[in-house]
């Protein structure tokens, strides 16, 4: 994911954003509160970007764990407890690999998510 919007009891919305590639090489996740342009929820239909509801997140009072920093001070991961759940938040991404193999690459320009430590199944696996 490129943005996750966090919609709060009071009415209030936060995105958290991860920084894309500009040239400068840093990678990170940031917040921001009220009204912004997305271009991710502004593109067409016919690109590479979709919006929908993450069900799979659990609901409720949200507390930070911890909060980890590269050496530029960068935030590149965050661990949430909401309610009885821990979701992890990574600044990385996906990539394919040979031989049918992906690979987690750390401080890169998505978000990953994890919750309570799970990792999705390969299809027809467990």
């Amino acid at each position: 994911m490129t943005e996750v919007v966090l919609s709060l009891a009071d009415g209030r919305n936060f995105s958290l954003l991860s920084q894309h590639e500009d040239g400068t090489g840093v990678h990170g996740l940031y917040l921001i509160s009220g009204p912004h342009e997305s271009s991710q929820l502004t593109a067409s239909a016919a690109g590479i970007y979709r919006a929908r509801e993450l069900v799979e997140l659990p609901k409720g009072a949200m507390q930070v764990m911890e909060l980890l920093r590269d050496g530029a001070n960068n935030v590149i991961e965050l661990l949430l407890r909401v309610d009885s759940s821990v979701i992890r938040l990574l600044s990385g991404e996906v990539y394919a690999r040979e031989g049918n193999r992906f690979e987690i690459v750390e401080v890169d320009e998505s978000i990953l998510i994890q919750v309570d430590g799970k990792r999705p199944c390969a299809p027809g696996g467990p």
